[in-house]
């Protein structure tokens, strides 16, 4: 008797796992509309994500140089800054800086991967890194990431893969009201030039999309305050806890997706270049150095570590900072586009 009942329970169980399979497969097949899944972040604390989208395909300037990477990034580079230096060494590019705050791999792939799959052809793309990659993907990955790739991000160890996937089917049926009933969500099916941010936001200069923690961009702290956070972060850090040949299973999020970067960079005939900004006081190279340097130059800004009056917080760069860093970017930017056009 206890043996029919705990068979009925389990072919019960097993039916309702099956039906859920089931819906959830319905579900992430519900078409989707990309803009309204990069608005799905519209007023939140990635607010650009939608202008990202719109400069992409609305806007007719052309894209030469995308910076992708997290926050450091983000603050760190100014394009406009960059457009004018790399004017004055006698080359003319137009730059973007898609990058986000927080880490992770997989949002900058959908963003680069948005990029790729129009008519532009960027020069370079310049992909921010850290001293140590993140164990996770990027919180913004299943919001605006097609329902394919959110599917196929099964590579190892991918901790956010189940619950990216549960999420799925909620996201698409938003979605699909979302379309249906635009103004009830604060969306918009159709670009609207009037509303449009502009051809080249700037983090460094505007503080149109910033967190509050981030509007003075002025700001400096003393020595010893910059030393005590960075001191407290650092130790708050993970550190590696595999060896080296391993770093595909504890970093998984970027090793797979800096190679998925790669083929569609290299299908297009686009440059990859990565740029490590440490916090203050850190490493003087990022630990992934070796794997990076297999798909382009890594443009290693560690000058700035020891230099308080660059930095706003631990982590960021002031607008000072972000200009000397800009700066040297450009350099060797301009170094680079340089070779690429001699080799030609």
């Amino acid at each position: 008797m206890q043996r029919a009942r705990r068979f009925r329970s389990v072919v019960a169980l097993s039916g309702i796992l099956s039906i859920a399979l089931v819906l959830e497969i319905l579900a992430g097949l519900i078409p989707d509309n990309s803009y309204l899944r990069f608005q799905l972040l519209k007023n939140t604390f990635h607010a650009s994500v939608p202008w990202i989208y719109e400069r992409i395909h609305f806007d007719d300037r052309p894209i030469d140089i995308a910076l992708v990477g997290p926050s450091r990034t983000w603050l760190g580079v100014s394009p406009v800054r960059m457009e004018t230096d790399l004017r004055q060494r006698g080359l003319s590019a137009s730059v973007v800086n898609f990058s986000l705050p927080q880490e992770g791999r997989n949002e900058n792939y959908v963003i680069i991967k948005e990029l790729l799959k129009t008519n532009r052809r960027p020069k370079l793309l310049v992909l921010g890194v850290h001293e140590k990659p993140p164990r996770f993907g990027h919180p913004a990955f299943k919001y605006i990431a097609d329902a394919g790739d959110v599917a196929r991000a099964a590579y190892l160890v991918n901790f956010n893969y189940f619950s990216d996937l549960i999420y799925l089917p909620f996201r698409q049926m938003k979605l699909a009201a979302m379309r249906l009933f635009p103004s009830e969500f604060n969306v918009t099916l159709r670009f609207n030039p009037d509303s449009y941010q502009g051809s080249n936001y700037d983090t460094t200069l505007s503080v149109r999309f910033l967190p509050a923690a981030f509007l003075n961009r002025d700001a400096t702290l003393p020595r010893t305050e910059l030393l005590t956070q960075a001191t407290r972060w650092a130790r708050s850090q993970t550190p590696p806890l595999l060896p080296v040949m391993a770093a595909d299973l504890e970093f998984g999020d970027e090793n797979f997706y800096i190679r998925k970067i790669v083929q569609l960079a290299e299908a297009k005939g686009v440059m990859i270049a990565f740029l490590y900004i440490p916090y203050f006081s850190g490493p003087e190279k990022p630990l992934e150095e070796a794997f990076y340097a297999q798909y382009g130059p890594v443009f290693d800004a560690s000058f700035v570590a020891d230099q308080d009056k660059l930095y706003q917080d631990y982590a960021h760069l002031n607008r000072t900072g972000a200009f000397m860093l800009t700066d040297w970017l450009s350099d060797r930017v301009a170094l680079l586009l340089a070779r690429d056009e001699d080799a030609k």
